[in-house]
């Protein structure tokens, strides 16, 4: 009987796998490579219902680890030792005080006015109130009270002057003091209710009349915003910038500020239904419109703000933080030289950066989680630090500061040096478990900043 020759199979390669399709086998994946499954009981390439292959030969095995022998695992990279510039100072090693900043104010700081000459109540407030601001409003809300007539308002309107206008704003300025129930409680006939100073000033019906058909912005003008809404070019404060404007240049041109200048949040109350009202816990009025404001440290007064409109139509891309601030500084109505104070909502060293390479200096709170907050952890604070330790490190201009109190406290400053020697009063609690009134040490920014970062 004539040999079949029998066709020799050779062991599949590693990139190979099983086709069992009729098109074209696919390619080697170099990313993924193949595995072979071995088991005590079975050995090779197994079916998918886990019976054994006859068509395809075992694979060939990996060499493996004698029984015993420990596997070699690579050793992890071992850190460069710590130096100087990336690790964490304590109070006893010397920081350099930074070059003092030249304050060039455009005018000398404080009031702007002639003090040889006696100003009353009523001749300050006009100095933010002008005539100008009142005539707007009067021309604005003759022109909006026209139109409502025509469309059939049943009130009837006579046009109002800048004097009765000033009358109007005396009764609402007087109604943020009395805080009546009722806006009518003013004008109560009764005599154990009643009050002598709104009825001496308007009438009921003409308080009531102009407060409905008060407008600050042109209604034609409003007309035309109107049909732009929902596109970028609506302006969703429109109907306050009239007002809002003259009122901030009035604020910029009586006074100029002394060199320590703090930028916070306010509120401005309103329970009206608008989509700009925002919610704050920790202010004392929690809705209402939230304004950026630039304050003296000294006195609190209001040199600049801004109202939040939300999302901003031209952002810079560097945050929101970075640009209300970066908004509220006007050099050329300011000058150079002053110093920045902002809570942890605001401080970044994107920010600092930017404020000292236009001349001003800043000083604030930061959070650990900031991008730029130093990364080191060489000598940083432990767990176990008592009160009043301290940590810090200088990056260019930035010096970063970590003080233990009650809690730790992380601050950033372009214009302090880290420890001057000066200590705050704390209680402390001894080893004995008593309480003890010590001096602890303070950095060189704590002290200034709670001085100064309230506006």
């Amino acid at each position: 009987m004539k040999k079949v020759p029998v066709k020799k199979i050779h062991p599949p390669l590693p990139h190979q796998r099983l086709h069992t399709s009729s098109g074209p086998p696919p390619e080697p994946s170099a990313s993924t490579p193949c595995q072979s499954v071995d088991t005590p009981h079975t050995s090779g390439l197994h079916s998918h219902r886990g019976s054994r292959s006859t068509s395809q030969p075992q694979a060939k095995k990996r060499p493996s680890t004698p029984k015993g022998a420990k596997k070699s695992r690579r050793a992890p990279a071992t850190p460069p030792p710590a130096t100087l510039e990336d690790r964490w100072h304590d109070a006893s090693e010397e920081d350099e005080q930074p070059p003092p900043l030249q304050f060039r104010p455009r005018r000398t700081p404080g009031v702007q006015l002639d003090f040889q000459k006696d100003y009353s109540p009523s001749e300050v407030f006009q100095l933010f109130c002008s005539q100008e601001v009142l005539l707007t409003l009067c021309n604005n809300t003759n022109t909006y009270a026209a139109r409502r007539t025509e469309r059939g308002m049943r009130r009837q309107w006579t046009d109002i002057n800048a004097d009765e206008m000033l009358r109007f704003i005396s009764i609402v300025i007087y109604l943020g003091l009395m805080k009546p129930s009722a806006i009518r409680d003013l004008w109560r006939k009764d005599r154990l209710h009643s009050l002598p100073f709104p009825p001496s000033v308007r009438t009921g019906k003409q308080y009531e009349a102009i407060s409905a058909n008060l407008h600050m912005s042109d209604p034609a003008a409003d007309a035309i915003n109107d049909q732009l809404r929902g596109q970028p070019g609506y302006d969703c404060l429109f109907r306050l910038k009239p007002l809002m404007e003259q009122i901030l240049t009035a604020c910029q041109r009586y006074y100029q500020p002394h060199q320590n200048i703090a930028a916070d949040e306010r509120m401005v109350a309103t329970k009206g239904r608008i989509s700009m009202k925002q919610y704050m816990k920790g202010k004392p009025t929690k809705w209402g419109y939230k304004l950026f404001a630039l304050a003296d440290s000294s006195n609190g007064y209001t040199f600049g703000f801004s109202m939040y409109e939300g999302k901003a139509r031209k952002p810079s891309g560097k945050g929101l933080s970075f640009d209300a601030v970066v908004n509220l500084i006007h050099v050329p109505s300011l000058g150079t030289g002053y110093t920045v104070y902002v809570d942890y909502f605001y401080t970044s060293s994107l920010l600092f950066c930017h404020l000292h390479g236009i001349g001003f200096g800043a000083c604030g709170t930061i959070r650990q989680n900031r991008i730029g907050f130093p990364k080191a952890s060489a000598n940083d604070l432990t767990k176990k630090a008592a009160r009043g330790n301290m940590r810090w490190i200088r990056d260019g201009p930035l010096l970063f500061v970590k003080w233990r109190d009650t809690q730790d406290v992380t601050m950033c400053s372009t214009v302090h040096k880290a420890y001057s020697g000066k200590t705050v009063q704390r209680q402390v609690r001894n080893e004995s478990g008593t309480w003890s009134t010590q001096q602890i040490p303070v950095p060189g920014t704590e002290g200034v900043q709670q001085a100064h970062g309230r506006s």
